[in-house]
């Protein structure tokens, strides 16, 4: 079962970018508003799981929104978790006095991102069941391994990955849409062993070890 995620931020592409990193697995689906007042209209016809807002937004910021939000009935005990560059400690202190249960420093990478996400949804959501099977998502499994690992679709896109990876590579959430191959491949192209590929032709499970060039050995 998937937890509903309201998106509020006045960037396009921030709202693009997050709601593709979320919206990889099966644990959420996101909703987009680009300003308070889209959102506050969001959730007057809807319930969500949990809000991620952003500070600086025109018209109402994140800490006016949230106090709207938390004079709501039925959202006073929804989820908050605010998406900011600023780094004065007062606007996390009005930030935290209206209800703001954890922040997410901007610049972020997509692992950072659902991290965030799943602790704010553990520790507000203590004991409910659902919110703790996300910690154990896809996501939550990729991040245990030491080496990189990826979940792609057919064409070969990165449709999420774990820190190794990212750190690897040198990609993040800014280069959603990659490609196997010309991260971790290079000038060499897909090589002719790639389990990806005998995967799809047989419709099973594959799994190798395979020695890149620039990433060394992975398990694929």
């Amino acid at each position: 079962m998937s937890s509903d995620i309201l998106l509020v931020d006045d960037s396009t592409m921030l709202r693009m970018l997050v709601s593709y990193s979320l919206s990889g697995s099966d644990s959420f689906t996101v909703t987009e508003a680009a300003n308070g007042r889209e959102a506050l209209e969001a959730l007057r016809d809807a319930s969500f799981s949990m809000m991620l807002t952003d500070y600086h937004m025109p018209g109402m910021d994140g800490v006016e929104l949230v106090r709207e939000v938390r004079a709501m009935p039925d959202h006073a005990e929804m989820p908050v978790l605010m998406l900011t560059a600023d780094r004065d400690p007062l606007v996390e202190t009005a930030a935290t006095e209206v209800g703001v249960d954890g922040f997410l420093r901007k610049p972020f990478e997509p692992h950072e991102l659902h991290e965030a996400v799943c602790k704010v949804l553990e520790e507000t959501l203590a004991g409910d069941g659902a919110a703790r099977a996300h910690s154990f998502g896809p996501q939550a499994l990729l991040d245990t391994f030491p080496y990189p690992a990826m979940l792609l679709d057919e064409e070969h896109t990165v449709v999420m990955a774990n820190p190794a990876f990212y750190h690897l590579t040198r990609t993040g959430i800014h280069d959603c849409g990659v490609r196997c191959k010309d991260v971790m491949h290079g000038d060499q192209g897909r090589p002719a062993n790639c389990p990806l590929v005998e995967a799809v032709r047989t419709g099973g499970t594959v799994e190798r070890k395979v020695v890149d060039r620039r990433l060394g050995l992975m398990q694929v």
